[in-house]
């Protein structure tokens, strides 16, 4: 054990204290059409939930079908019958979970989605998917997976029991950015504003007819959230911090393909790596990404029990490409 004196932090422990983790924990909950519906629930009820959580709602959006919030820690999507919250940071989403669990009869419950990417750094969370997993099962019996290999990029997915029956087109895609260009990194360290931000980037110009909220905080990260028709979002989180600059997007929006929606973000966000997770209706048809400019590392893909099939890609930039090498100070 490293010599510390008494009320004095190592250095090491410092830097660790720093770090953010920007990667995100996800939960996602579909409750019967029979369910009182979640927007009634008052105020009071989602800022305990995100408590349990250990995170806090900064900012709102709603229209006639959603109220989406801006969390400390990532967002939250409530629909009548529907629940999506993503969380970053070393917070509980799982425990948070479990408390929401307790409030609803199984009957009530149509299908349960929880999942956790491989971490920056997973030594500083609280918990690690496993001790997540055995926790959920202990509320609602269900299935665990892993998408890709333990020592590179790669997914860990809980679902409930039971053969759902999803909407035709509930599709969802997922982009996980890192290493990004020094120009994109420069507009969130040099923009005074969540505004300036989604100007310099052109955010109101990913999809049409999208209602925008989004918030720029200190000292450095950003979020956003967006509301499109009925039931369609996207939402865009950035940790511009070193190690570990990471920005990550997700959407369930119908009209365009995986391939359109990945290629934008790539021309916009230009990352060095990438991940691509999908979530299909068991009937819809295939639809995996690839890239001429990029090398695909890895590729998993998995029909669940459930009524969705998921799949799990990762790509680098060829690997003839020069790496720098980056000089580290404590």
């Amino acid at each position: 054990m490293p010599f510390c004196m008494a009320g004095v932090k190592p250095r090491v422990k410092i830097m660790q204290d720093l770090m953010f983790e920007g990667t995100e924990k996800k939960l996602e909950l579909i409750f019967s059409p029979t369910q009182e519906p979640l927007r009634s629930k008052p105020s009071l009820f989602w800022q305990k939930l995100c408590k349990k959580a250990k995170t806090r709602i900064v900012s709102r959006l709603s229209n006639s079908f959603c109220d989406s919030y801006i969390l400390s820690e990532s967002s939250l999507f409530v629909w009548d019958h529907r629940l999506l919250m993503l969380t970053c940071g070393k917070t509980s989403l799982a425990k948070a979970a479990c408390g929401l669990l307790k409030k609803f009869k199984p009957s009530d419950i149509e299908m349960l989605f929880y999942q956790r990417k491989n971490e920056f750094f997973p030594h500083s969370q609280n918990t690690s998917f496993m001790q997540d997993f055995e926790k959920l099962q202990k509320k609602i019996k269900g299935q665990a997976w892993r998408f890709g290999m333990p020592s590179s990029h790669h997914f860990c997915l809980f679902h409930s029991e039971g053969q759902s029956h999803p909407e035709p087109k509930d599709r969802t895609i997922e982009a996980l950015m890192y290493d990004v260009d020094d120009s994109v990194k420069k507009v969130f360290f040099e923009s005074q504003s969540a505004k300036q931000i989604q100007n310099r980037l052109g955010l109101s110009s990913l999809f049409k007819n999208a209602e925008l909220n989004d918030y720029k905080f200190k000292p450095v990260g950003y979020s956003l959230n967006a509301l499109m028709g009925q039931n369609q979002y996207f939402t865009i989180h950035v940790t511009p911090q070193e190690p570990g600059f990471y920005i990550s997007f997700e959407t369930n929006a119908q009209e365009e393909s995986v391939n359109n929606i990945v290629n934008k973000l790539l021309a916009l966000f230009k990352p060095f790596s990438f991940d691509v997770i999908v979530f299909l209706p068991n009937n819809w048809p295939e639809e995996n990404y690839f890239s001429e400019s990029f090398y695909r590392s890895t590729y998993a893909m998995r029909r669940l029990n459930c009524g969705y099939k998921v799949s799990f890609a990762s790509f680098v930039k060829p690997l003839n490409l020069p790496r720098p090498a980056v000089e580290l100070t404590l």
